[in-house]
């Protein structure tokens, strides 16, 4: 069953990014990845922010066709709805950028954009939000150096200078004896 969900970047004071996902978007899902993301040494440093900001200069909302063209290669059939189990591989593959499967993955699209080269992403318009239908928001807020999660209405922020281990994330939304098994996971 999906846990659906978006992920979102905010850079001067608009969404850059509202990348809708299906899968895995409580806490410890999406959560604890892009977390784990935003840990990785690369990203701890005063020049994450400028970096991750210069790459979303690139990203557009996709067309209609450029979707269409995706699903054609992947397919044979620009037009077709729904893909087998290995055509949905081969897409989310291919176009991270546009695939429901992408989650926390597409911040590394974004980080590892070539620069001057336009990225689309297939956005969810955020004034659509249901809450009834999307359970987990996590979201980037670059201007406020934020990192917010939000399962169900229950919305936690850290710092980006300031993240929080693993343990201290999950322990707000989980049992204690849930949380080493679940850190567990992501350390390996």
């Amino acid at each position: 069953m999906g846990t659906r969900g978006i992920i979102a970047v905010i850079h001067e004071g608009q969404y850059k990014v509202t990348k809708y996902g299906q899968y895995d978007h409580y806490p410890e899902g999406q959560g604890l990845d892009i977390l784990h993301w935003l840990k990785h040494p690369h990203r701890q440093n005063d020049s994450f922010v400028s970096r991750f900001a210069q790459r979303l200069e690139n990203v557009v909302p996709a067309t209609e066709k450029d979707i269409q063209d995706a699903v054609g290669e992947v397919t044979g059939d620009p037009y077709q709805n729904g893909f087998t189990f290995e055509q949905m591989n081969r897409y989310k593959a291919l176009y991270p950028n546009f695939s429901i499967g992408s989650g926390a993955k597409i911040l590394d699209v974004i980080w590892n954009a070539p620069l001057f080269d336009s990225l689309p992403i297939d956005m969810y318009e955020m004034s659509r939000v249901e809450r009834w239908e999307i359970e987990g928001i996590y979201t980037l807020d670059l201007d406020a150096r934020l990192f917010m999660s939000d399962w169900h209405g229950d919305v936690m922020a850290w710092s980006l200078d300031a993240l929080p281990d693993y343990v201290t994330y999950l322990a707000h939304w989980k049992e204690n004896e849930d949380v080493d098994a679940l850190v567990e996971t992501v350390s390996a």
